[in-house]
């Protein structure tokens, strides 16, 4: 599998802006592309997540990033799957028909490999490349609970990571500050403006199937809660 994801949407739903501190580079949560390798053998599941700037941010060469990427298998039981996000702070919900049976969440700093039952699944090996400005994360096949093959599914989500908050992604407040992200670029009496900022989904850029723009899938004042679908593979 091997999608792209339009430039200058790091933004949610068309009003989030990042933080001020010169930490954050721009295009740091902008997705340009995103593909999902078997290894010859068929032993190992790579994926590659490409951004529009990867500097090493925090000492760390993924340091801005936080990457999810629920995963779904059409042959899971829907009693091993989950629609929920990663933590409920996230303030988003997966769409049932894309439903997850794993998740892979990675960063510069740590990583989380769960069935939806919250079991730890073992190991992502992650590296990223300033260069290619790619964060590359792979598992061993088996432990997807299969090979990814047609109708296999995965929601992607890019935000911010923050190893001091308890769901591990950067928070919001009404206007940009040096390390929170704004809701809002500027204040405004806009209902998207206004909205508490403890509630809004943790979304910088999504991938959305065709037909979906993420500024209706990620829009807060339209849809509660925030519902995230999932890119198949044909």
């Amino acid at each position: 599998m091997d999608v792209s994801d339009p430039n200058g949407d790091d933004n949610g739903p068309g009003n989030y802006a990042y933080p001020t501190s010169d930490n954050f580079h721009a295009g740091a949560f902008d997705i340009e592309a995103f593909r999902v390798i078997e290894s010859p053998d068929g032993a190992t599941t790579t994926f590659k997540l490409k951004v529009r700037d990867l500097s090493p941010t925090f000492g760390s060469p993924l340091g801005a990033q936080l990457v999810d990427v629920y995963v779904h298998d059409p042959a899971a039981a829907a009693a091993n799957t989950s629609t929920a996000a990663s933590f409920t702070q996230r303030n988003y919900v997966i769409d049932p028909a894309s439903a997850w049976s794993r998740l892979v969440e990675v960063q510069g700093f740590g990583q989380r490999y769960i069935d939806a039952h919250g079991t730890t699944l073992g190991t992502v090996n992650i590296s990223a490349n300033a260069i290619s400005r790619f964060i590359t994360f792979s598992v061993p096949t088996a432990s997807l609970g299969g090979t990814p093959a047609s109708g296999w599914g995965f929601t992607v989500v890019l935000t911010g990571q923050d190893g001091f908050s308890p769901d591990q992604a950067r928070s919001f407040a009404p206007t940009p500050q040096p390390y929170q992200f704004g809701v809002c670029a500027t204040a405004s009496p806009d209902a998207h403006c206004t909205f508490d900022p403890n509630r809004v989904p943790k979304a910088m850029d999504v991938l959305t199937p065709a037909l979906v723009a993420q500024s209706d899938e990620l829009d807060y004042t339209v849809h509660n809660p925030v519902t995230l679908q999932d890119i198949t593979i044909p």
